[in-house]
């Protein structure tokens, strides 16, 4: 009786682990040329990010980075380099989209990808805020003509191209969907802390 109760748990058990499979690739490693980064592929509900392992200089703990885009994916999107040595001195960064783009809270995400890497103090530590092209609501305006050394504009826009670029002091992140505006912000973030090229 004991044998026969044990089978069944172990089937039972056995069968109701079935639908859950294990993806055993879902870890790598990532490259930039001089530093190799752990990328793990996280999922839970209906959200699939990565999580990126990396080491600040005399901490062996290691630090967590979440994105919604792994660096493999990214690479696909160019990017000026002058934009780290643009922003490295700034007081604060306006983060600006044009109220008309019709955009939905996909942009907003994108803004907030950027703001967690230029805001936070292990890495670029700038004031981040948010504004528009063009009066709306009480957001302050901002475009790439109001951009300057001490205070640097991000714009986010679609365009028929995925790419980043630098005009003057203004960084235009374009992309072709907005899916593709949270790539090139991910891609902007992850090139700003040194994990991309």
């Amino acid at each position: 009786m004991k044998k026969a109760t044990i089978l069944i748990l172990v089937l039972l058990l056995i069968a109701g682990c079935g639908p859950f499979k294990v993806n055993k690739s879902s870890t790598y490693l990532y490259s930039n040329g001089d530093s190799e980064f752990k990328v793990t592929k996280v999922a839970f509900d209906n959200y699939i990010g990565y999580q990126i392992e990396i080491y600040f200089p005399g901490n062996h703990q290691p630090y967590f980075i979440n994105l919604r885009y792994d660096p493999l994916s990214l690479e696909d999107i160019n990017i000026d380099r002058k934009i780290f040595h643009t922003l490295r001195d700034d007081n604060n960064v306006y983060i600006t989209i044009d109220p008309d783009a019709n955009l939905t809270s996909k942009a907003t995400i994108a803004a907030l990808e950027i703001d967690k890497f230029i805001d936070n103090k292990y890495f670029m530590n700038i004031a981040v805020n948010s504004s528009m092209t063009k009066p709306y609501h009480n957001f302050a305006v901002r475009t790439c003509e109001n951009a300057t050394k001490e205070s640097s504009v991000i714009w986010l826009k679609k365009s028929d191209k995925n790419q980043i670029s630098l005009d003057n002091n203004c960084i235009i992140i374009e992309g072709k969907t907005e899916d593709d505006l949270i790539r090139g912000a991910d891609r902007l973030s992850l090139y700003l802390i040194g994990i991309m090229p």
